[in-house]
């Protein structure tokens, strides 16, 4: 499919993708598609965490390695910081729309700040349509362990963060600066110059937090949220694992999963010998074939905010007032936009061995163009 001939190919109309080993999987796939699922993940009772990846663009075999490198850094992590009590198990790797909401994490290629929500009961791992958003150049295990930990484990953070929200809101650290060490130390809160593999446990879980109620009237930037507010140290001093699921890492994992045990004092530093590695599930082979589904109806031809409007450039007046293409109230027919978003998706598969085919409709479907690979 050359790149070349693409922009004035009569069959970009309407543009749906749809990630396919055949064209007779349309149907199947567009039901799949549009479909909200829960999670597929699940923590289990011998304490493997079984998850789906979903990678949010067509990944070359290196993109899948590295994947794996960093889930089994982050099952390290996990392993570490529950004592030998928790890791990943099963782990599903997929790729584009099909069963998307499965997944419990969204691989994207660029870079940004990792994050998910969670609730403390851990049920958002199950929750219809919650994903840790994870991205791939920055992604290393302590921070994708550290998003499982809210997702899977239901536990929040624990670092300070003074301006959360914007100024009427912050919260603090689990542990002070003065008191961290490699046995007191929490992959929630994620202090600089330590390796994030602990949970934190009740002896040391959050000494210094804000009044609680009633507040010193005054002293928090806002009325609504001075409970945690210090203001003897004019910090935000409660940490969000405090105010939102009560207390300390270690007790709220014991009470949620009956097969953990809590370490009897600190937490031992070193990690525990003997972690299986993850078993992987590499399903993302079948996204190097893309059936572009576009519509051809006549509707595409419109003008893209109203039906009846101007259509810049098409000589003809559709709006019936006797002028025609109106350089005041013309836009671009929704043609032309499909038109854009078909070339940057075909600009984005370049060169990287994906086939693509073309299958068209109107009142009926037909094949334009047989499965064969992008290339400039």
């Amino acid at each position: 499919m050359n790149l070349q001939t693409w922009p004035t190919a009569r069959r970009l109309f309407g543009l749906r993708i749809y990630l396919a080993r055949t064209a007779a999987a349309i149907l199947l796939l567009t039901v799949a598609a549009s479909s909200a699922f829960a999670g597929s993940g699940v923590v289990n009772n011998n304490g493997t965490i079984d998850i789906t990846l979903n990678l949010r663009f067509p990944p070359t075999a290196g993109d899948i390695t590295t994947v794996q490198d960093q889930v089994t850094a982050a099952s390290a992590v996990l392993w570490d910081a529950s004592e030998g009590q928790l890791r990943f198990g099963n782990v599903t790797l997929t790729a584009g729309a099909v069963n998307e909401d499965l997944a419990d994490m969204w691989v994207f290629a660029q870079d940004g700040r990792a994050g998910v929500g969670f609730a403390c009961d851990g049920s958002n791992l199950q929750a219809p349509g919650v994903h840790v958003n994870q991205f791939l150049p920055s992604s290393t295990g302590g921070v994708l362990a550290h998003e499982f930990g809210h997702l899977a484990l239901g536990l929040g953070d624990e670092y300070s963060e003074q301006n959360r929200f914007g100024a009427c809101w912050g919260y603090g650290p689990c542990i002070e600066t003065a008191a961290l060490t490699e046995q007191n130390q929490c992959l929630m809160q994620q202090a600089s110059g330590f390796s994030w593999t602990e949970f934190c446990t009740a002896a040391g879980h959050d000494l210094v937090v804000g009044e609680g109620t009633p507040c010193t009237a005054g002293a928090a930037p806002c009325a609504t949220n001075c409970q945690f507010f210090n203001p003897t140290t004019n910090l935000y001093e409660t940490s969000q694992q405090t105010a939102v699921c009560g207390g300390a890492c270690w007790p709220a994992l014991v009470a949620k999963f009956s097969f953990l045990t809590a370490p009897a004092g600190l937490p031992v530093a070193a990690a525990p010998a003997g972690m299986p590695n993850p078993v992987f599930t590499d399903n993302t082979a079948a996204t190097d074939t893309v059936l572009l589904l576009l519509d051809r109806s006549g509707s595409m031809f419109w003008n893209t905010e109203s039906d009846n409007g101007e259509v810049c450039g098409n000589g003809t007046d559709d709006d019936g007032d006797g002028s025609v293409d109106e350089s005041n109230d013309c836009t671009q027919s929704r043609l032309a936009f499909v038109k854009a978003a078909a070339r940057g998706w075909l600009e984005l598969a370049n060169g990287k061995g994906v086939k693509a085919g073309i299958v068209s409709f109107n009142e009926l479907p037909s094949q334009d163009a047989a499965f064969q690979e992008v290339t400039p």
